[in-house]
């Protein structure tokens, strides 16, 4: 049923987004106030790739449950990968009034799956902004010969070690959290990490924020 309303809902979204970047380049050969147009043009075109990476995600849920994930590897540069999804997120974050803090080692490549790997970004950063709004978000990345690290720290209410687990079980949410959502974001995130050959560990304690840190093999699986 997932996979079916997914990919009903998700037909109509490219010629939407067709539709809009032709009217970008038709207004901006007309006599308006261009700026404020293209302005809203950009924000309606976040909405539709933002319902599109949510429906991406239903569909990853249906074919997780299956035993299936598709991985297209390549090369990939993890710290410039991270700089191009905080641009995404920065509306959110902003909504948030969450200070970001950078520590990137740059370039950082590796073998992995582009679209999977933002969508693990994705996951761990929204949910920083989300349940540590008006705190401190600190991202960090690193590597060695063999592996590489990305860091998502925030200075939120952090996590019960009774709910670590539950965490990145389907459906399941932290039970102090008045927030709302499907509750797969960090079970999908676990299971992109591990069919990427890596690992994700949580660190966190009541009070004391949360880390969670992701380790991939830089080289294919």
């Amino acid at each position: 049923m997932l996979a079916i309303v997914a990919h009903e809902l998700r037909n109509p979204i490219s010629p939407v987004m067709m539709s809009l970047d032709v009217l970008a380049l038709e207004v901006r050969d007309m006599p308006l106030d261009r700026d404020a147009i293209l302005r809203r043009v950009a924000q309606a075109r976040r909405y539709v790739e933002r319902l599109r990476t949510d429906l991406d995600r239903l569909l990853d849920f249906s074919r997780l449950r299956t035993g299936r994930i598709d991985l297209q590897l390549a090369e990939v540069d993890l710290s410039a990968l991270v700089v191009e999804e905080l641009r995404d997120l920065e509306p959110q974050l902003r909504a948030s009034e969450c200070e970001l803090r950078l520590t990137l080692e740059e370039p950082l490549k590796g073998h992995w799956d582009r679209m999977r790997l933002r969508q693990v970004i994705w996951n761990l950063v929204s949910n920083a902004g989300k349940y540590a709004a008006g705190a401190l978000v600190e991202i960090s990345t690193r590597g060695d010969d063999k592996s590489a690290w990305l860091v998502v720290r925030d200075h939120g209410p952090g996590i019960a070690a009774s709910e670590h687990q539950a965490v990145f079980k389907q459906f399941e949410r932290v039970k102090s959290s008045s927030h709302t959502g499907f509750g797969v974001g960090l079970w999908l995130v676990k299971q992109i990490v591990e069919a990427l050959g890596g690992t994700i560990d949580l660190e966190s304690a009541v009070g004391q924020g949360s880390t969670f840190t992701v380790t991939l093999p830089r080289t294919a699986p």
